[in-house]
């Protein structure tokens, strides 16, 4: 649409125009399977607005199937999609249906046009055409070099912003399916952490030994039911810090060596036996 927005403005060189999108038809699968099946035959155009020519008409409709042969415009559209290249429509040889030009509503001059030109629209250096663009040509007008050079100008700028248009959909594209890989590994690793920490705590249930787990500040944060019968601490009372008292003998040196080395960055693990 931004394309017939900058067309608008010009009532002369632009006597009316037709923008419609090339996307895959519904029987595109069954029709690729068909040896005899050519491209165009699984392409349809959509339209997305005209200047000039009244929507939903015969010769606008709002789908158009390049497979088939019926369509004002089907035999000019499947070809340009065929070639990628643009053509020209004649009242003089006939590809420029008459009917389309009596539901003009001329601007400019006011005279009809006795030629169109059909502009494939793709991205630059692709081979898949994006959109058509039909644009009638100046009546009063010759088309000579000069308005060719235009016609390509046009032609030119559009691709390029059909190709920065593209590109950046990529770009979005990645990074949506990157995210939602990201959340899925997330998602992975929570169930992942669940499941060894059923493993764990299902482990010191079942432990003859005292487990107990103490945050970096010395607090306790979980322990087995064998912890509180050999310490007498009770599991619904305060929760004293960390000390090293709770430990005797020899497993004092050793107990404290491991908390020093670990309270800093990661909880604390102990045993009592």
């Amino acid at each position: 649409m931004r394309v017939l927005d900058g067309l608008n403005h010009n009532d002369y060189d632009v006597p009316f125009a037709l923008l419609y999108t090339v996307t895959e038809s519904e029987g595109a699968e069954n029709a690729s399977s068909h040896p005899d099946a050519t491209p165009t035959a699984t392409k349809c155009c959509v339209f997305e607005g005209s200047i000039g020519v009244p929507r939903g008409h015969a010769v606008s409709p709002d789908r158009l199937d390049l497979g088939n042969s019926d369509g004002f415009l089907t035999p000019a559209f499947r070809n340009a999609t065929r070639t990628l290249e643009p053509m020209m429509l004649s009242i003089k040889d006939n590809t420029l249906p008459q009917p389309l030009l009596d539901v003009i509503e001329w601007r400019g001059y006011k005279d009809p046009c006795r030629e169109a030109m059909v502009l494939p629209l793709r991205p630059t250096n692709a081979d898949n055409v994006c959109a058509l663009l039909l644009l009638g040509i100046n009546p009063r007008r010759a088309y000579d070099q000069e308005y060719r050079s235009f016609m390509a100008m046009l032609n030119r700028q559009i691709a390029t912003s059909l190709a920065s248009v593209l590109l950046f959909e990529d770009e979005v594209c990645r990074s949506k399916q990157a995210a939602e890989i990201a959340t899925l590994q997330r998602e992975q690793m929570s169930r992942q952490l669940q499941l060894q920490t059923g493993r764990m705590r299902r482990m010191t249930e079942l432990s003859p030994m005292g487990m107990y787990l103490f945050d970096p500040d010395g607090l306790l944060v979980e322990a087995n039911d064998r912890y509180y019968e050999m310490t007498g601490v009770s599991s619904t009372g305060d929760k004293l810090p960390w000390s090293i008292d709770m430990m005797v003998g020899e497993s004092k040196k050793t107990a404290q060596e491991m908390w020093d080395c670990t309270r800093r960055s990661v909880a604390f693990i102990c045993y009592v036996y």
